[in-house]
Protein backbone atom coordinates (compact mmCIF):
# COMPACT_ATOMS: atom_id res chain seq x y z
CA UNK A 1 0.00 0.00 0.00
CA UNK A 2 2.79 2.47 0.93
CA UNK A 3 4.61 1.69 -2.32
CA UNK A 4 1.48 2.52 -4.30
CA UNK A 5 0.91 5.79 -2.42
CA UNK A 6 4.52 6.86 -2.92
CA UNK A 7 4.27 5.97 -6.60
CA UNK A 8 1.22 8.19 -6.99
CA UNK A 9 2.89 11.03 -5.07
CA UNK A 10 5.88 10.94 -7.41
CA UNK A 11 3.59 11.00 -10.44
CA UNK A 12 1.54 13.87 -9.09
CA UNK A 13 4.61 15.96 -8.24
CA UNK A 14 6.31 15.33 -11.58
CA UNK A 15 3.10 16.26 -13.39
CA UNK A 16 2.69 19.45 -11.39
CA UNK A 17 6.16 20.74 -12.22
CA UNK A 18 5.57 20.14 -15.90
CA UNK A 19 7.49 16.92 -16.38
CA UNK A 20 6.46 13.36 -17.21
CA UNK A 21 6.64 10.68 -14.55
CA UNK A 22 8.11 7.38 -15.67
CA UNK A 23 7.53 4.18 -13.70
CA UNK A 24 9.37 1.05 -14.89
CA UNK A 25 10.18 2.81 -18.14
CA UNK A 26 6.56 3.69 -18.97
CA UNK A 27 4.83 7.08 -18.64
CA UNK A 28 1.97 6.87 -16.15
CA UNK A 29 -0.76 9.33 -15.14
CA UNK A 30 -2.37 9.22 -11.70
CA UNK A 31 -3.58 11.51 -8.94
CA UNK A 32 -2.91 11.30 -5.22
CA UNK A 33 -5.06 12.78 -2.47
CA UNK A 34 -4.46 16.41 -1.53
CA UNK A 35 -2.71 16.98 1.80
CA UNK A 36 -3.36 19.84 4.21
CA UNK A 37 -0.65 22.12 5.59
CA UNK A 38 -1.62 23.14 9.13
CA UNK A 39 -0.62 25.74 11.69
CA UNK A 40 2.18 24.15 13.71
CA UNK A 41 0.57 25.21 16.99
CA UNK A 42 -2.66 23.33 16.23
CA UNK A 43 -3.05 19.89 17.77
CA UNK A 44 -3.95 18.51 14.34
CA UNK A 45 -0.41 19.35 13.16
CA UNK A 46 1.31 17.29 15.87
CA UNK A 47 1.60 14.18 13.71
CA UNK A 48 3.28 16.11 10.89
CA UNK A 49 5.56 17.91 13.37
CA UNK A 50 6.71 14.57 14.79
CA UNK A 51 7.39 13.26 11.28
CA UNK A 52 9.29 16.44 10.43
CA UNK A 53 11.45 16.22 13.57
CA UNK A 54 12.44 12.62 12.87
CA UNK A 55 13.18 13.34 9.20
CA UNK A 56 15.29 16.40 10.04
CA UNK A 57 17.32 14.32 12.48
CA UNK A 58 17.91 11.68 9.80
CA UNK A 59 18.82 14.24 7.14
CA UNK A 60 21.31 15.91 9.49
CA UNK A 61 22.89 12.84 11.07
CA UNK A 62 22.29 9.75 8.95
CA UNK A 63 22.04 10.71 5.29
CA UNK A 64 25.49 11.39 3.76
CA UNK A 65 26.45 14.50 1.83
CA UNK A 66 26.59 12.41 -1.36
CA UNK A 67 22.80 12.03 -1.13
CA UNK A 68 20.62 14.91 -2.38
CA UNK A 69 18.34 14.37 0.62
CA UNK A 70 21.11 15.45 3.01
CA UNK A 71 20.19 18.46 5.17
CA UNK A 72 23.10 20.67 4.11
CA UNK A 73 22.67 19.72 0.46
CA UNK A 74 19.04 20.83 0.62
CA UNK A 75 20.06 24.14 2.22
CA UNK A 76 22.72 24.66 -0.47
CA UNK A 77 19.97 24.74 -3.10
CA UNK A 78 18.88 28.03 -1.57
CA UNK A 79 22.43 29.35 -1.43
CA UNK A 80 23.02 28.50 -5.09
CA UNK A 81 19.72 29.35 -6.76
CA UNK A 82 17.27 31.42 -4.69
CA UNK A 83 15.87 34.64 -6.17
CA UNK A 84 15.27 37.54 -3.80
CA UNK A 85 14.23 41.09 -4.60
CA UNK A 86 12.58 40.09 -7.87
CA UNK A 87 9.33 38.60 -9.15
CA UNK A 88 10.53 34.97 -9.05
CA UNK A 89 10.70 35.07 -5.24
CA UNK A 90 7.29 33.48 -4.61
CA UNK A 91 7.12 30.77 -7.31
CA UNK A 92 10.71 29.65 -6.74
CA UNK A 93 10.17 29.21 -3.02
CA UNK A 94 6.87 27.41 -3.62
CA UNK A 95 8.67 24.92 -5.86
CA UNK A 96 11.46 24.60 -3.27
CA UNK A 97 8.96 23.81 -0.51
CA UNK A 98 7.15 21.25 -2.66
CA UNK A 99 10.38 19.45 -3.55
CA UNK A 100 11.54 19.48 0.08
CA UNK A 101 8.16 18.22 1.30
CA UNK A 102 8.45 15.36 -1.16
CA UNK A 103 11.89 14.49 0.21
CA UNK A 104 10.60 14.48 3.79
CA UNK A 105 7.90 12.00 2.72
CA UNK A 106 10.57 9.77 1.25
CA UNK A 107 12.93 9.97 4.24
CA UNK A 108 10.12 9.32 6.71
CA UNK A 109 8.24 6.89 4.46
CA UNK A 110 5.08 8.87 5.24
CA UNK A 111 3.29 9.62 1.98
CA UNK A 112 0.62 11.81 3.59
CA UNK A 113 3.08 14.20 5.29
CA UNK A 114 2.46 17.93 4.88
CA UNK A 115 4.76 20.70 6.07
CA UNK A 116 3.25 22.72 8.91
CA UNK A 117 3.46 26.50 8.80
CA UNK A 118 4.46 29.02 11.46
CA UNK A 119 1.87 31.80 11.64
CA UNK A 120 3.98 34.60 13.08
CA UNK A 121 0.96 36.92 13.07
CA UNK A 122 -0.98 34.92 15.65
CA UNK A 123 2.09 33.37 17.33
CA UNK A 124 5.03 35.78 16.94
CA UNK A 125 7.61 33.79 18.95
CA UNK A 126 9.42 30.78 17.51
CA UNK A 127 7.32 27.73 18.50
CA UNK A 128 8.55 25.86 21.58
CA UNK A 129 9.43 22.56 19.81
CA UNK A 130 12.06 24.44 17.77
CA UNK A 131 14.24 25.08 20.82
CA UNK A 132 15.28 21.49 21.52
CA UNK A 133 16.73 18.51 19.69
CA UNK A 134 16.87 18.29 15.92
CA UNK A 135 14.65 21.35 15.44
CA UNK A 136 16.90 23.71 17.39
CA UNK A 137 19.49 26.01 15.79
CA UNK A 138 22.14 27.36 18.15
CA UNK A 139 23.11 30.24 15.84
CA UNK A 140 19.86 32.17 16.43
CA UNK A 141 20.24 35.63 17.96
CA UNK A 142 16.85 35.61 19.67
CA UNK A 143 15.41 33.75 22.64
CA UNK A 144 12.29 31.64 23.01
CA UNK A 145 10.40 34.71 24.25
CA UNK A 146 11.48 37.16 21.53
CA UNK A 147 8.47 38.12 19.38
CA UNK A 148 8.74 38.98 15.73
CA UNK A 149 8.00 42.73 15.40
CA UNK A 150 4.30 43.58 15.17
CA UNK A 151 5.29 46.42 12.83
CA UNK A 152 6.18 43.73 10.27
CA UNK A 153 4.00 40.71 11.04
CA UNK A 154 0.97 42.13 12.88
CA UNK A 155 -2.54 41.67 11.51
CA UNK A 156 -2.93 45.36 10.66
CA UNK A 157 0.27 45.33 8.60
CA UNK A 158 -0.61 42.07 6.83
CA UNK A 159 -4.06 43.39 5.95
CA UNK A 160 -3.33 47.01 5.06
CA UNK A 161 0.15 46.79 3.52
CA UNK A 162 0.46 43.25 2.15
CA UNK A 163 -2.89 41.68 1.24
CA UNK A 164 -4.23 45.07 0.14
CA UNK A 165 -1.93 45.07 -2.90
CA UNK A 166 -3.83 44.51 -6.13
CA UNK A 167 -0.78 44.27 -8.39
CA UNK A 168 1.25 41.04 -8.29
CA UNK A 169 4.60 42.81 -8.38
CA UNK A 170 3.65 45.24 -5.59
CA UNK A 171 2.67 42.17 -3.57
CA UNK A 172 5.29 39.61 -4.56
CA UNK A 173 8.30 41.67 -5.81
CA UNK A 174 9.28 43.18 -9.12
CA UNK A 175 10.49 42.28 -12.60
CA UNK A 176 14.29 42.48 -12.94
CA UNK A 177 15.32 45.80 -14.38
CA UNK A 178 15.81 45.50 -18.14
CA UNK A 179 14.66 41.89 -18.46
CA UNK A 180 14.11 41.04 -22.13
CA UNK A 181 14.28 37.24 -22.30
CA UNK A 182 13.76 33.96 -20.46
CA UNK A 183 17.50 33.49 -20.02
CA UNK A 184 18.45 32.02 -16.65
CA UNK A 185 20.62 35.07 -15.87
CA UNK A 186 17.44 36.89 -14.85
CA UNK A 187 16.61 34.42 -12.07
CA UNK A 188 18.65 36.35 -9.48
CA UNK A 189 18.77 39.79 -11.09
CA UNK A 190 17.58 42.76 -9.04
CA UNK A 191 14.14 44.20 -9.62
CA UNK A 192 12.49 45.59 -6.51
CA UNK A 193 11.26 44.21 -3.22
CA UNK A 194 7.48 44.01 -2.80
CA UNK A 195 5.31 44.14 0.30
CA UNK A 196 5.31 40.47 1.29
CA UNK A 197 9.04 39.97 0.83
CA UNK A 198 10.32 43.28 2.15
CA UNK A 199 8.25 43.54 5.30
CA UNK A 200 7.23 40.27 7.03
CA UNK A 201 9.55 37.88 5.16
CA UNK A 202 12.79 39.83 5.48
CA UNK A 203 12.06 41.03 9.00
CA UNK A 204 11.57 37.50 10.34
CA UNK A 205 14.87 36.39 8.77
CA UNK A 206 16.74 39.40 10.13
CA UNK A 207 15.21 39.24 13.59
CA UNK A 208 16.08 35.57 14.13
CA UNK A 209 19.58 36.08 12.73
CA UNK A 210 22.28 33.42 12.72
CA UNK A 211 21.72 30.95 9.90
CA UNK A 212 18.32 32.54 9.24
CA UNK A 213 20.06 35.81 8.44
CA UNK A 214 21.89 34.52 5.37
CA UNK A 215 21.42 32.44 2.23
CA UNK A 216 22.08 29.18 4.08
CA UNK A 217 18.97 29.95 6.15
CA UNK A 218 17.38 26.53 5.40
CA UNK A 219 19.90 25.06 7.85
CA UNK A 220 17.56 26.38 10.55
CA UNK A 221 14.53 24.05 10.67
CA UNK A 222 12.22 27.01 11.31
CA UNK A 223 13.02 28.29 7.79
CA UNK A 224 10.68 25.81 6.14
CA UNK A 225 7.73 26.71 8.37
CA UNK A 226 8.45 30.42 7.93
CA UNK A 227 8.33 30.03 4.16
CA UNK A 228 5.19 27.91 4.36
CA UNK A 229 3.53 30.91 5.98
CA UNK A 230 4.80 33.23 3.25
CA UNK A 231 3.46 30.74 0.70
CA UNK A 232 0.14 30.60 2.58
CA UNK A 233 -0.21 34.37 2.33
CA UNK A 234 0.25 34.12 -1.44
CA UNK A 235 -2.57 31.57 -1.48
CA UNK A 236 -4.75 33.89 0.62
CA UNK A 237 -3.98 36.83 -1.69
CA UNK A 238 -5.00 34.79 -4.75
CA UNK A 239 -8.19 33.64 -3.02
CA UNK A 240 -9.21 37.29 -2.60
CA UNK A 241 -9.58 37.60 -6.36
CA UNK A 242 -6.10 38.99 -7.03
CA UNK A 243 -4.44 38.12 -10.33
CA UNK A 244 -0.94 36.72 -10.74
CA UNK A 245 1.50 38.29 -13.18
CA UNK A 246 0.61 37.64 -16.83
CA UNK A 247 3.92 38.61 -18.45
CA UNK A 248 5.40 35.60 -20.27
CA UNK A 249 8.85 36.43 -18.89
CA UNK A 250 7.36 35.49 -15.53
CA UNK A 251 4.90 32.71 -16.40
CA UNK A 252 7.15 30.78 -18.80
CA UNK A 253 10.37 31.06 -16.81
CA UNK A 254 12.07 27.76 -15.91
CA UNK A 255 14.22 27.08 -12.85
CA UNK A 256 16.62 24.66 -14.58
CA UNK A 257 17.66 21.66 -12.48
CA UNK A 258 17.28 23.70 -9.29
CA UNK A 259 15.63 20.93 -7.24
CA UNK A 260 15.70 17.16 -6.85
CA UNK A 261 13.42 14.19 -6.60
CA UNK A 262 14.26 11.87 -3.67
CA UNK A 263 16.25 9.59 -6.00
CA UNK A 264 18.54 12.50 -6.94
CA UNK A 265 16.98 13.25 -10.33
CA UNK A 266 17.10 17.02 -10.99
CA UNK A 267 13.82 18.76 -11.80
CA UNK A 268 13.13 22.04 -13.57
CA UNK A 269 9.85 23.67 -12.49
CA UNK A 270 8.15 26.28 -14.67
CA UNK A 271 6.56 29.28 -12.96
CA UNK A 272 3.11 28.83 -14.52
CA UNK A 273 2.91 25.35 -12.96
CA UNK A 274 3.47 26.74 -9.45
CA UNK A 275 0.39 28.94 -9.19
CA UNK A 276 -2.17 26.51 -7.81
CA UNK A 277 -1.47 24.78 -4.52
CA UNK A 278 -4.09 22.17 -5.40
CA UNK A 279 -2.17 21.28 -8.56
CA UNK A 280 0.91 20.75 -6.40
CA UNK A 281 -1.09 18.49 -4.11
CA UNK A 282 -1.75 20.61 -1.01
CA UNK A 283 -4.05 23.20 0.54
CA UNK A 284 -3.88 25.26 3.73
CA UNK A 285 -6.00 24.37 6.70
CA UNK A 286 -8.64 27.04 6.93
CA UNK A 287 -9.69 28.13 3.54
CA UNK A 288 -10.03 31.48 1.85
CA UNK A 289 -8.92 33.81 4.64
CA UNK A 290 -6.88 31.77 7.12
CA UNK A 291 -6.16 33.61 10.37
CA UNK A 292 -7.38 36.95 9.05
CA UNK A 293 -10.36 38.72 10.53
CA UNK A 294 -13.27 38.26 8.12
CA UNK A 295 -14.41 41.83 8.66
CA UNK A 296 -10.94 43.15 7.79
CA UNK A 297 -10.93 41.26 4.50
CA UNK A 298 -14.45 42.50 3.76
CA UNK A 299 -13.32 46.06 4.48
CA UNK A 300 -10.39 45.67 2.09
CA UNK A 301 -12.69 44.39 -0.64
CA UNK A 302 -15.03 47.35 -0.15
CA UNK A 303 -12.38 50.07 0.00
CA UNK A 304 -11.92 52.46 -2.94
CA UNK A 305 -8.25 51.53 -3.30
CA UNK A 306 -9.18 47.89 -3.85
CA UNK A 307 -10.53 48.83 -7.26
CA UNK A 308 -7.15 49.88 -8.66
CA UNK A 309 -6.42 47.89 -11.85
CA UNK A 310 -4.15 44.89 -11.27
CA UNK A 311 -1.77 46.12 -13.98
CA UNK A 312 -0.55 49.11 -11.98
CA UNK A 313 3.17 48.81 -11.26
CA UNK A 314 4.49 51.37 -8.74
CA UNK A 315 7.92 51.37 -10.40
CA UNK A 316 6.19 52.73 -13.50
CA UNK A 317 4.07 55.29 -11.65
CA UNK A 318 4.00 59.07 -11.86
CA UNK A 319 6.86 60.49 -9.78
CA UNK A 320 5.40 63.26 -7.63
CA UNK A 321 8.52 64.02 -5.61
CA UNK A 322 12.14 62.95 -5.29
CA UNK A 323 14.98 63.35 -2.81
CA UNK A 324 18.74 63.56 -3.00
CA UNK A 325 20.83 60.69 -1.65
CA UNK A 326 21.12 60.31 2.12
CA UNK A 327 22.57 57.99 4.77
CA UNK A 328 21.21 56.89 8.14
CA UNK A 329 22.44 54.59 10.89
CA UNK A 330 21.25 53.10 14.16
CA UNK A 331 21.09 56.02 16.58
CA UNK A 332 21.41 58.47 13.68
CA UNK A 333 18.11 58.79 11.78
CA UNK A 334 18.19 60.97 8.70
CA UNK A 335 15.51 63.25 7.27
CA UNK A 336 15.53 64.02 3.54
CA UNK A 337 13.28 66.59 1.84
CA UNK A 338 11.38 65.20 -1.12
CA UNK A 339 11.17 68.08 -3.56
CA UNK A 340 8.42 68.53 -6.10
CA UNK A 341 8.26 70.26 -9.42
CA UNK A 342 4.80 71.47 -10.42
CA UNK A 343 2.52 68.62 -9.41
CA UNK A 344 0.16 69.56 -12.21
CA UNK A 345 2.95 69.30 -14.76
CA UNK A 346 4.15 65.99 -13.34
CA UNK A 347 0.69 64.46 -13.43
CA UNK A 348 0.06 65.73 -16.94
CA UNK A 349 3.29 64.12 -18.10
CA UNK A 350 2.66 60.78 -16.39
CA UNK A 351 -0.84 60.64 -14.91
CA UNK A 352 -1.84 57.88 -12.49
CA UNK A 353 -3.62 54.96 -14.15
CA UNK A 354 -6.70 55.25 -11.93
CA UNK A 355 -9.12 57.88 -10.69
CA UNK A 356 -8.35 56.49 -7.23
CA UNK A 357 -4.56 56.12 -7.43
CA UNK A 358 -2.43 54.29 -4.93
CA UNK A 359 0.51 56.16 -3.47
CA UNK A 360 3.91 54.62 -2.79
CA UNK A 361 7.27 55.57 -1.36
CA UNK A 362 10.17 54.03 -3.27
CA UNK A 363 13.55 53.75 -1.58
CA UNK A 364 15.77 53.42 -4.61
CA UNK A 365 19.17 51.73 -4.78
CA UNK A 366 19.57 51.17 -1.05
CA UNK A 367 23.08 50.11 -0.04
CA UNK A 368 22.39 47.66 2.79
CA UNK A 369 24.32 47.27 6.03
CA UNK A 370 26.85 44.46 6.25
CA UNK A 371 24.85 43.01 9.14
CA UNK A 372 21.37 41.93 7.99
CA UNK A 373 19.71 42.32 11.40
CA UNK A 374 18.77 45.93 10.72
CA UNK A 375 15.27 47.09 9.92
CA UNK A 376 14.17 50.42 8.48
CA UNK A 377 11.19 52.39 9.76
CA UNK A 378 9.87 55.09 7.49
CA UNK A 379 8.18 58.30 8.64
CA UNK A 380 6.80 61.20 6.60
CA UNK A 381 6.85 64.75 7.98
CA UNK A 382 8.11 63.55 11.36
CA UNK A 383 11.63 65.05 11.41
CA UNK A 384 12.28 64.17 15.06
CA UNK A 385 11.43 60.48 14.57
CA UNK A 386 13.79 57.97 16.14
CA UNK A 387 13.81 54.36 17.32
CA UNK A 388 11.60 55.32 20.27
CA UNK A 389 8.91 56.91 18.11
CA UNK A 390 5.92 54.56 18.21
CA UNK A 391 4.71 52.98 15.01
CA UNK A 392 1.27 54.33 15.97
CA UNK A 393 2.58 57.85 15.20
CA UNK A 394 0.55 59.48 12.44
CA UNK A 395 3.70 59.96 10.35
CA UNK A 396 4.74 56.29 10.40
CA UNK A 397 4.17 54.63 7.03
CA UNK A 398 5.91 51.26 7.20
CA UNK A 399 8.90 49.04 7.89
CA UNK A 400 11.20 46.98 5.69
CA UNK A 401 14.25 44.81 6.32
CA UNK A 402 17.13 43.18 4.47
CA UNK A 403 17.87 39.57 3.67
CA UNK A 404 20.94 37.98 2.13
CA UNK A 405 22.30 41.21 0.68
CA UNK A 406 25.60 40.75 2.55
CA UNK A 407 26.29 37.23 1.24
CA UNK A 408 29.38 37.35 -0.95
CA UNK A 409 28.95 35.57 -4.24
CA UNK A 410 25.29 34.63 -3.85
CA UNK A 411 24.36 36.26 -7.14
CA UNK A 412 21.88 38.73 -5.67
CA UNK A 413 21.83 42.50 -6.24
CA UNK A 414 24.37 44.77 -4.55
CA UNK A 415 21.66 47.34 -3.86
CA UNK A 416 18.01 46.90 -3.01
CA UNK A 417 14.91 48.83 -4.03
CA UNK A 418 12.04 48.87 -1.53
CA UNK A 419 8.47 49.89 -2.34
CA UNK A 420 6.05 50.83 0.46
CA UNK A 421 2.34 51.46 -0.02
CA UNK A 422 1.31 54.71 1.75
CA UNK A 423 -2.15 55.03 0.18
CA UNK A 424 -4.07 54.82 3.45
CA UNK A 425 -2.15 57.84 4.81
CA UNK A 426 -1.80 59.82 1.58
CA UNK A 427 -4.47 62.37 2.43
CA UNK A 428 -3.53 62.79 6.08
CA UNK A 429 0.11 63.33 5.11
CA UNK A 430 -0.74 65.77 2.32
CA UNK A 431 0.76 63.60 -0.39
CA UNK A 432 -2.04 64.50 -2.79
CA UNK A 433 -2.02 68.29 -2.71
CA UNK A 434 1.43 69.16 -4.00
CA UNK A 435 3.05 70.21 -0.74
CA UNK A 436 6.68 69.40 -0.10
CA UNK A 437 7.25 66.50 2.29
CA UNK A 438 10.18 65.13 4.26
CA UNK A 439 11.03 61.46 4.67
CA UNK A 440 12.77 60.27 7.82
CA UNK A 441 14.58 56.94 7.75
CA UNK A 442 15.10 55.27 11.14
CA UNK A 443 17.34 52.18 11.19
CA UNK A 444 16.55 49.88 14.12
CA UNK A 445 18.26 46.79 15.50
CA UNK A 446 16.13 43.69 14.96
CA UNK A 447 17.98 41.86 17.72
CA UNK A 448 20.70 42.64 20.26
CA UNK A 449 23.52 43.05 17.73
CA UNK A 450 23.69 46.71 16.66
CA UNK A 451 26.90 46.52 14.60
CA UNK A 452 27.38 47.62 11.00
CA UNK A 453 24.20 49.63 10.86
CA UNK A 454 24.83 52.29 8.19
CA UNK A 455 22.29 52.38 5.34
CA UNK A 456 22.58 54.59 2.25
CA UNK A 457 19.71 55.49 -0.09
CA UNK A 458 20.26 56.88 -3.60
CA UNK A 459 16.85 58.57 -3.57
CA UNK A 460 13.41 58.42 -2.01
CA UNK A 461 10.47 58.94 -4.35
CA UNK A 462 6.76 59.46 -3.86
CA UNK A 463 4.82 58.00 -6.77
CA UNK A 464 1.17 57.56 -7.73
CA UNK A 465 -0.36 54.98 -10.03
Amino acid sequence: MNLEINRRRLIQYASAIGGVAVINGLPVVARAATVTRRNVTDSAAQKDLDIYRAAVDAMKNKIPASDKRNWTVQASIHQNHCPHGNWYFLPWHRAYLAAFENIIRDVAQKADFALPYWNWTTGPTIPTPFWTGALNDTTRRVTATTPMPASAVGLTVINSQVLSQTNYQAFGSYMPSGQNSLDNKWQRAGGGTGALEGTPHNTVHGTIGGNMGNYMSPLDPIFWLHHCNVDRLWAVWRSMGRADETNSYWRDFTFPSNFYLPNGTPISPVVKNQLSTEALGYVYDNGRTPNLAAEAVAALAASPTAAVPAGGNPLEGAVLADSASFTAAIGKPETAPVKRASTANLLAAAPPSSANPRYYVILDKVVPPTDPSVGLRLFIDTPGANAETPVEDKGYVGSVAFFGTHDAGHGGPHTVTFVLDVTEKAEALNLKDGRENAITLVPVALNDDKAASKVSVASAKIVAI
